[in-house]
């Protein structure tokens, strides 16, 4: 029994070569230029580089050509550090506070130094040295008309190389890049600013300075509880028990959502952390600063607004205080 077999297929191979150039200045340099197998049969992509070298062409070509041959090559050898970032930031699940920072960092101080530069060509000591210059140009003296500027730290470093890191961690997962450089980077060591608290004279001179203010509750919510800013503006009274009928009950708060502002709009979100979604328990001050009489139930309040203007619109000024501090309708 015999079998036909059809003819043998060749799988296309990388190649190259380096061509001089002379410029109108009459300077040569040389171009080194791979042909290598495109997305679909017969076709075929290039792409090149220009060295003022025939040894570095010949480097670079060599380096390229031996990627193509372990299948270490890149998914696009053009793509750009700008390109890549405006790219990740626009579709990478983020929050919408840190998408806003992440770009506020890269807009400001990597992209206008090496975003032109290409993926495959990013190495670890342009990162080094992009953070020096960083910190160096923030300590300049403005010039006259200037707003003075805000010296960048090292933990500001840190955040744009952790940015770095991940952005061009997902490039590696993608196949643009054989290695992420941001993980092989030397940083400056952090400073951990020394930590102010209040005393319990300047707490107690606090609450008695803003007794009449229309957000008081608030303020003795975040002094007593810990809760972040957008955590206290979260609170619904569906996240709120008063219940304490029951040996060993207090009042509490469930932390279970934030209320942010990108770019001056309110935004609705998750906790910061996953440990951030708590339970906190409400001393007795807070409950009498937030509601100085009986306070309501929770399941037959009305439901309160987001902002104390419209309590105030809408109910007498002796009923203001009748929402937990920073509670929102759900």
């Amino acid at each position: 029994m015999s079998s036909e077999r059809g003819p043998a297929t060749r799988r296309a191979k990388a190649s190259g070569a380096i061509t001089p150039r002379t410029t109108a200045r009459g300077v040569t340099k040389y171009e080194a230029r791979v042909s290598a197998p495109g997305q679909g049969a017969g076709l075929r992509r290039q792409y090149g580089k220009t060295f003022t070298t025939r040894a570095d062409a010949q480097r670079w070509l060599n380096t390229e050509l031996a990627a193509l041959s372990n299948g270490m090559a890149s998914a696009d050898p053009s793509m750009t550090l700008r390109r890549w970032l405006e790219s990740w930031l626009a579709h990478t699940n983020l929050r919408p506070t840190s998408r806003r920072s992440y770009r506020d960092l890269m807009q400001h101080h990597v992209i206008p130094r090496l975003g032109s530069v290409r993926l495959v060509d990013l190495r670890p000591g342009q990162l080094n040295e992009m953070y020096g210059t960083i910190m160096e140009d923030s300590n300049v003296a403005p010039l006259e008309g200037e707003r003075p500027r805000r010296p960048v730290s090292p933990a500001t470093i840190h955040k744009i190389n952790a940015v770095l890191r991940s952005a061009l961690s997902d490039a590696e997962r993608d196949g643009y890049v054989p290695r992420n450089v941001a993980r092989l980077t030397r940083l400056p060591k952090k400073v951990a600013p020394p930590r102010q608290w209040w005393t319990v004279q300047q707490v107690h001179d606090f609450t008695e300075a803003t007794a009449d203010d229309r957000l008081a509750a608030l303020w003795v919510l975040l002094l007593r509880t810990g809760l972040r800013r957008g955590e206290a503006l979260g609170l619904r009274w569906i996240d709120v028990d008063l219940d304490t009928a029951g040996p060993g009950t207090y009042p509490q708060a469930r932390v279970v959502q934030q209320i942010t502002t990108v770019g001056g709009v309110a935004t609705r979100g998750e906790p910061k952390t996953d440990n951030g979604r708590r339970v906190v328990v409400l001393d007795g001050v807070v409950v009498a600063a937030s509601w100085p009489t009986a306070p309501p139930a929770a399941s037959t309040s009305p439901r309160c607004r987001s902002s104390a203007s419209a309590q105030r619109r809408s109910r007498p000024a002796s009923s203001t205080r009748s929402c937990p501090a920073g509670a929102i309708s759900s």
